[in-house]
């Protein structure tokens, strides 16, 4: 039932999200292809540079589908929200999965009237090539408010300018719905002793404590910069030339992303990587989501906090 009630919050978040501009003759935009970028930037090595105008174009694609999207919202207007879809689009809720549109707005339906004080913002959006992750703060719903809202996290995977996958899931605070058993409470434990894990081990320089974080056949995946790397000894070799670019790197946790109460269950969080510099140390801020089992990170995947990128040289 609390996920049901979750499913309507969403639906609702968009009142406000984008407040400040009508947005009702937004049209969603296609993102553009592009090719594996290579791994590193010249003799000095490093991140290669996205170029600027590339990262403006894949913002303002972003931009018109999240505008579009939450303008549906805003009007509750059904047929508008199924025009925003392709026909094979997919909910994952943290049930079981809705797939195809009609699943889909069977399960969007719900009334919007039920919760008519509820609120909410975007306050935070990362991006890869195809996928735009967004932080949504809910408010004025079962005792959440603005100054303590209900986070929830809203991936939404973009094809040819329509929402082909939209994925949602929580914070620990969903917590206030139902009371833990003793194993959901172990797999939370579980969870954080990752995040930390994988903390220690990308700020550590050692790129065998990075490999040892990863399971066989796993697959790591940066979203933006379209590098990925299968396996633990392909993500050692990264793990090699990245503390080579970068010998004074450190990783820092910002928040925790544990979903458990979900069929799907998570671990990420939003990290800052710092960068110390000859004048002045940058910061990149990503949002890693991870995949997890007994045997190590099953799948990795990185998005990137845009505004962040110039400071460190990451746009040229």
């Amino acid at each position: 039932m609390w996920r049901t009630c979750l499913l309507i919050i969403v639906m609702a978040v968009g009142m406000t999200a984008c407040s400040g501009e009508e947005e009702s003759d937004v049209e969603p935009q296609t993102t553009t292809a592009v090719e594996t970028l290579p791994t590193d930037s010249g003799d000095e090595g490093g991140v290669e540079p996205l170029p600027t105008a590339e990262l403006e174009t894949l913002q303002t694609n972003f931009d018109a589908v999240s505008a579009a999207f939450m303008n549906a919202n805003r009007t509750k207007d059904l047929e508008t929200f199924r025009q925003l879809l392709t026909d094979d689009a997919e909910l994952h809720d943290g049930e079981d999965p809705k797939i195809g549109i009609e699943e889909f707005m069977e399960a969007v339906s719900s009334p919007w009237s039920k919760f008519p004080g509820m609120d909410g913002r975007i306050s935070g959006t990362f991006l890869g090539r195809d996928e735009v992750l967004n932080r949504q703060e809910v408010y004025g719903f079962l005792g959440w408010s603005e100054e303590s809202p209900l986070i929830e996290w809203d991936l939404l995977e973009v094809r040819d300018g329509l929402i082909a996958r939209w994925s949602f899931f929580y914070n620990p605070e969903t917590r206030v719905f139902f009371i833990p058993s003793p194993e959901q409470e172990a797999a939370d434990q579980t969870a954080a002793a990752w995040l930390t894990r994988y903390t220690s081990a990308w700020s550590s320089g050692d790129p065998a404590v990075v490999a040892d974080l990863y399971a066989p056949g796993t697959v790591r995946e940066d979203t933006l910069f379209q590098k990925q790397a299968a396996g633990p000894t392909e993500v050692e070799a990264y793990a090699t030339d990245w503390f080579d670019w970068y010998p004074d790197v450190t990783v820092e946790m910002l928040e925790p992303i544990i979903e458990r109460t979900s069929r799907e269950p998570l671990t990420g969080g939003v990290f800052a990587i710092r960068l110390p510099q000859e004048q002045e140390s940058c910061e990149v801020r990503i949002v890693v989501l991870l995949d997890t089992s007994d045997e190590g990170i099953v799948r990795e995947r990185v998005y990137y906090d845009t505004d962040s990128l110039a400071a460190c040289g990451w746009v040229s």
